[in-house]
């Protein structure tokens, strides 16, 4: 029997994928969850289509088993892909779209939208994230199995049925535009469509349904009307008692909520929870980040420990009111603690508006003497500063939290689009070298962003190759590759989150410094 790829793509949409997906598109997690349920099998009938002609099912055949794609999910499931890989998920999932569906992308993107009750701009980051898998099932299958065109295509017509069962009916409309043909030529328009839902991972297919509806009905042919009377006189009075039970349960069942809800918390094991950051509480309660600011949910409101909409559970974590864990917007489980231990990052400081960047203010210039004698004058504002005392202050620890511990390097700038360090870098870069020579077990690891102007698909490149640009010139001074590493971020984690104004821009466009180990 013939794998079935719809329930291989659904089994991997885990709910704590939804949850992850959602946060990061800022949509709630239902809407979220109708968004990926409804894309699936909507994109699997237009692949359906694809594969009936040669040429098609050919270009399928090579986007699905390309390198860059197989190499993302080797020996990885999905979940693990989108925590450690998301960016560079998103970048072969946008890519495939626009190589899949051409100028039909947009209209894909706003039926979903629509569909879900989503932004269309999220709605269009839902399908590049979901699309690589789907494309990674299918390059697994011809791997597999050694399809051809020709062989493709009948896979595809095996499972045809299913697919188009799938498709919710509010997609009707894409049905037309994406040169599906006639949803009724499979399954019957006439049948109640059943929505499936991914996180309760029950996908009841409208042929499903049909059997489901069918198998209830009574086509029996009963002329007795004495029987037919008799059964009416105790079938009403026998549905009225069904219906009060069922009133005095759901009234039971409400006033067991409350109490019944510790008891749902403790089945979290928050010792398995590997993917976490760390925030805390100000005197309102609210969520917070190392820079005081509130942590938004997707409805662009603080996040409040109330112990109604959220509250704590064991070790310090979030939960919602129905007990499930709450997510940042990277996808990291949400865990308070009593201090963050992280380094002050406050930005202060005048922006160039000939050069286009922003020059910090790095405080009053003082000397550090470091552990091999070497001397150093640095503002006690600076990004010297504040590594040399991270690294030398016993009470600094490098936190399991990868999210914490960042220093922006405050005289470090680029040309514009290009990775090639701007020449008044030279002695910030010369200091951090400095600085970690004279502390050889110290590691760092150089992180690079860009403003949220463009794509990700210039943006994450561009950071990653700025990251690396510095990490190369500290190597050259004398730092052993080893103990550095470098990562492109592109428009994410904002220092100025509104990215509105050309001062707040060039705050984002930066690359900042973490402690691995010291």
């Amino acid at each position: 029997m013939s794998l079935n790829l719809l329930d291989r793509v659904k089994n991997e949409i885990t709910t704590t994928v939804i949850d992850k997906i959602s946060n990061y598109v800022g949509e709630s997690r239902g809407n979220t969850s109708n968004a990926v349920t409804g894309a699936i099998p909507t994109i699997l009938g237009f692949i359906t289509e694809k594969s009936k002609v040669d040429s098609s099912a050919n270009t399928l055949i090579n986007l699905a088993t390309k390198g860059d794609l197989t190499d993302l999910f080797k020996d990885s499931n999905f979940t693990d892909v989108y925590e450690r890989n998301r960016d560079s998920l998103m970048v072969q999932g946008k890519t495939l779209l626009t190589g899949l569906f051409g100028d039909k992308e947009a209209k894909l993107s706003q039926e979903i939208a629509n569909y879900a009750r989503i932004e269309k701009d999220a709605s269009s980051n839902i399908l590049a994230a979901i699309l690589p898998l789907i494309m990674n099932v299918l390059g697994g299958e011809i791997s597999k199995q050694g399809l051809t065109a020709e062989s493709l295509s009948g896979l595809f017509a095996e499972q045809k049925e299913s697919i188009f069962a799938a498709i919710p009916s509010g997609l009707e409309s894409l049905v037309g535009a994406l040169g599906l043909g006639k949803m009724g030529s499979v399954v019957s328009e006439t049948t109640t469509r059943v929505a499936p839902s991914i996180q309760g991972k029950t996908m009841e297919t409208q042929a499903e349904a049909t059997k489901r509806v069918n198998d209830n009905i009574d086509l029996s042919d009963d002329d007795d009307d004495n029987d037919a009377s008799g059964f009416t006189k105790w079938l009403f009075p026998l549905l009225g008692i069904i219906v009060a039970l069922g009133l005095l349960w759901l009234l039971m069942k409400q006033c067991n909520d409350d109490t019944t809800a510790d008891a749902a918390k403790t089945e979290i094991n928050t010792s398995e929870i590997q993917n976490f950051a760390t925030y805390t509480l100000n005197e309102n309660q609210e969520v917070v980040n190392a820079q005081a600011s509130p942590l938004l949910n997707a409805d662009s409101n603080p996040i409040v420990i109330d112990n109604d909409n959220y509250k704590l559970i064991e070790d310090g974590f979030v939960v919602d009111a129905n007990g499930d864990l709450v997510y940042d917007m990277d996808g990291a489980a949400i865990k308070i603690v009593d201090k963050l231990a992280i380094i002050s990052n406050e930005v202060s400081g005048d922006y160039d508006e000939a050069k286009n960047r922003f020059v910090y203010d790095i405080g009053e210039t003082t000397e550090i003497t470091l552990a091999d004698g070497t001397k150093l004058n640095v503002g006690n504002k600076s990004t010297e500063w504040k590594l040399y005392d991270f690294i030398t202050n016993e009470s600094n620890t490098v936190s399991d939290d990868k999210t914490q511990g960042w220093i922006t390097m405050d005289r470090v700038y680029f040309e514009t689009n290009l990775n090639t360090l701007d020449a008044e870098s030279r002695q910030q870069l010369d200091n951090i070298a400095a600085i970690l020579k004279a502390y050889p077990n110290a590691q760092a690891k150089f992180g690079g962003y860009t403003d949220n102007a463009g794509s990700d698909d210039v943006n994450v490149p561009l950071s990653e190759a700025r990251a690396k640009a510095v990490m190369a010139d500290v190597v050259n001074a004398g730092i052993d590759t080893g103990r550095l590493s470098a990562e492109g971020y592109g428009s994410q984690h904002p220092i100025c989150p509104a990215n509105d104004t050309p001062a707040c821009k060039a705050q984002n466009r930066r690359v900042d410094i973490r402690v691995t180990a010291k």
